[in-house]
């Protein structure tokens, strides 16, 4: 990197550093530093969700995604205004009927402390996982671009989110996601406004070569669930991956608790939902753009162009800031790597700390200022926990077979399902119990791995798609809690009897 360049990127982070350690203080008490008193803008906290969801991966495996497969993968944009009527009116009224710091306090109340303890180490498990992977993909891609070590960046990234995390608290997270957000929607834009600018092509010829490699065509619907994409798998995917996330990961649900209202939180929803699109849309046209660009200087066939940018789909856009962006613009590509990625480790470090905290260590008043000093120590041992679980992702990865969109869609959401099932089954049915609970979680979660993990468990020889594992993950364990607690209560009016 240039010297211009370094100097943006340390810019970014001393900024960023600044702005959430100002956030922190106003902070005089744990409802403050988990939740800024309730009285966060519904706009900041629906641009924060999406900063939190929109990784590292997602920034650089929807345009890999685009280039080796086509534009299907944005047929899961057609569920959101599908998602949004049964979020809004039926998942957040429950959300807020009690004035809940960890959303799986919600359990206890619905069921009791056991199911309440199960479905936080789900979480748990979930999302350090998650966040990890996302330290990783972050140091993996800027070392490819800059030549820098990679672990230096897991060190620079670990370090620097967790420095501001820890004094800012949520209210932190909530303004430095929203200042990141507008800089990695702004480096997506960057990137087709340069290519036109390069080239002279605009989406019209971008869109003729696609066509010509036969990217635009998409199959509506198959039987059979080895198909790896489809229209309808792709809506019923983002659904209930929508629902099961928002509803029962405290990292978004604990977003909405920082709105004053139920009604505050669903404008809050739709501002994700909204700019979520926006955000997608833009980085497909980053991979129609890029594929384009490498397409018009190769001197192969569309068949063998297509065949050999398939094999790294997933690098070009690293490769294209580091070998084709002039001074400044690739300090700013860079910042909004750093950015994509530091917006999801934050708010995994605060929710996390959250859940440990509220669900485990103390299980006390929000208020009290033991908490606001333990929260804080907490969050700083997570953060550097998670710094140094990355170091080690690496390895598990590079044994993997799938692109960065696949790898993170399998595990990342392996138990987004089963995390979901007592939340759901406490909705839409009337008195599963505990022990249904518990079942239906113990059942989704061994669904999930199967479908995630196990080639050939369903069909032999072949591998499930991955849009199935958190439907069928979660269908399968909505299901068997119903029917667990038919069981129950028929014994119960037997032995009555």
């Amino acid at each position: 990197m240039r010297t211009i360049d370094i100097g943006i990127v340390l810019a970014y982070l001393a900024g960023t550093c600044v702005l959430g350690a100002r956030m922190g203080r106003r902070e005089r008490s744990g409802d403050e530093y988990f939740l800024a008193g309730r009285r966060m803008p519904w706009f900041l906290v629906g641009i924060s969700i999406l900063a939190t969801m929109l990784s590292t991966i997602t920034y650089l495996s929807l345009p890999g995604e685009v280039i080796k497969y086509g534009l299907g993968f944005l047929c899961v944009l057609f569920a959101y205004p599908l998602v949004y009527p049964v979020f809004a009116y039926v998942c957040i009224p429950q959300l807020f009927r009690l004035p809940a710091t960890s959303v799986y306090e919600y359990l206890e109340t619905r069921y009791d402390h056991s199911v309440r303890t199960a479905v936080a180490l789900v979480f748990l498990a979930t999302r350090v996982t998650w966040v990890a992977g996302i330290v990783y993909t972050s140091a993996f891609a800027l070392a490819g671009i800059t030549g820098v070590s990679i672990y230096a960046y897991v060190l620079l990234i670990g370090v620097s989110t967790t420095y501001y995390t820890t004094h800012g608290g949520v209210r932190g997270v909530i303004w430095t996601d929203a200042a990141q957000f507008f800089l990695l929607f702004g480096g997506a834009l960057l990137m087709p406004l340069y290519v036109f600018a390069k080239t002279g092509a605009g989406i019209a010829a971008w869109w003729s070569q696609f066509a010509e490699a036969g990217h635009l065509r998409v199959q509506v619907f198959s039987w059979d669930p080895a198909v790896r994409l489809t229209v309808v798998g792709a809506i019923l995917q983002r659904f209930f991956f929508t629902i099961c996330t928002h509803s029962a990961d405290q990292v978004a649900a604990q977003r909405y608790f920082t709105t004053p209202s139920a009604d505050k939180a669903r404008r809050s929803f739709l501002t994700y939902l909204v700019s979520s699109a926006a955000t997608s849309l833009l980085l497909a046209l980053c991979g129609l753009s890029l594929f384009s660009f490498y397409r018009a200087r190769s001197p192969l066939s569309t068949s063998q162009f297509r065949q050999q940018v398939a094999e790294r789909a997933d690098q070009l856009l690293p490769t294209f800031i580091a070998q084709e962006l002039p001074v400044g613009l690739a300090g700013l590509m860079v910042a909004a790597v750093l950015a994509a990625g530091m917006s999801s480790l934050s708010s995994g470090i605060n929710s996390l700390s959250a859940v440990a905290l509220v669900d485990f260590v103390e299980r006390m008043p929000i208020g009290s200022a033991a908490v606001l000093r333990n929260h804080k120590a907490l969050s700083a041992l997570i953060g550097l926990g998670i710094t140094g679980a990355a170091l080690g992702y690496c390895a598990v990865v590079q044994g993997m077979r799938w692109n960065l969109l696949e790898a993170n869609l399998r595990l990342g959401t392996v138990l987004t399902g089963p995390m979901a099932v007592p939340f759901l089954a406490g909705i839409l049915f009337r008195s599963p119990g505990a022990r249904a609970a518990l079942f239906g979680l113990l059942t989704s979660s061994a669904t999930g791995i199967a479908l995630a993990f196990g080639k050939g468990v369903v069909i032999p020889g072949k591998e499930i798609s991955f849009l199935w594992i958190v439907p069928a993950a979660t269908t399968v364990g909505l299901i068997l809690t119903a029917g667990a607690g038919s069981l129950a209560r028929a014994a119960a009016r037997t032995r009555q009897a």
